[in-house]
């Protein structure tokens, strides 16, 4: 796991989905319009590859920069 255990988040049934990291004080904010019983399995690749940036670059930004888009 990229993300720690402090990690929590929520999805939605219209695709959406939220996860927040307090101990890097980030957090991912997905809005779509796919249903979940539909493109769960996309939905989680895609929160999977924004973690895996989050992850990998969060601890590099400098503390001025709160905005990251991928």
């Amino acid at each position: 796991d990229l993300l720690g255990r402090q990690v929590y988040g929520h999805t939605g049934a219209t695709g959406t989905m939220l996860w927040v990291d307090p101990q890097r004080d980030g957090f991912c904010v997905i809005l779509t319009t796919a249903e979940l019983t539909h493109s769960r399995h996309l939905l989680i690749r895609l929160s999977n590859i924004i973690a895996c940036h989050f992850a990998n670059n969060m601890d590099n930004m400098p503390e001025h920069e709160s905005i990251m888009m991928i």
